[in-house]
């Protein structure tokens, strides 16, 4: 299979097209399935990182419309279960933010401002922070206020 991808190749940047399309045939007919066939016919490689990438999604999608829909205790639920299944994923500082707000709406304020922080710190220079960090400041001068 990697020669006929080879031959292909090699053919095709020699200018050698009628050689090329032919190890580029016998490569999709004889191994259909196989990485370079699905290279060269420009088809999307199937592996487990996008398979998990789109559960990923899919989980995160359904904390945030359950954030949204009033569901908070499912959502915190669901950070848990997403933890457990995608430990160190790239979506936890967006995770983490959307289970701080949950604890504002179902909690106190102490326990709201603890969780911002723990997202501020934990997330320190990203986006995520920064949001953190004005829930803080306003919770801090309404305290001051008060």
């Amino acid at each position: 299979m990697t020669s006929f991808y080879y031959l292909y190749k090699s053919n095709t940047d020699l200018k050698n097209t009628k050689v090329g399309e032919q190890n580029k045939t016998l490569l999709i007919t004889t191994y259909p399935d196989h990485p370079y066939s699905l290279l060269v016919q420009n088809k999307s490689i199937a592996s487990a990182e996008n398979s998990n990438n789109k559960l990923l999604m899919d989980a995160y999608q359904k904390m945030y419309e359950a954030y949204k829909d009033g569901k908070y205790a499912e959502a915190m639920a669901m950070k848990g279960d997403i933890d457990k299944q995608f430990p160190g994923n790239p979506l936890k500082p967006k995770i983490d933010l959307i289970y701080a707000f949950c604890i504002g709406k179902t909690q106190d304020k102490e326990a709201f401002k603890k969780a911002l922080t723990e997202v501020s710190t934990t997330h320190k220079g990203l986006d995520v922070a920064a949001k953190a960090d004005e829930f803080l400041e306003v919770l801090n001068r309404e305290a001051k206020a008060a």
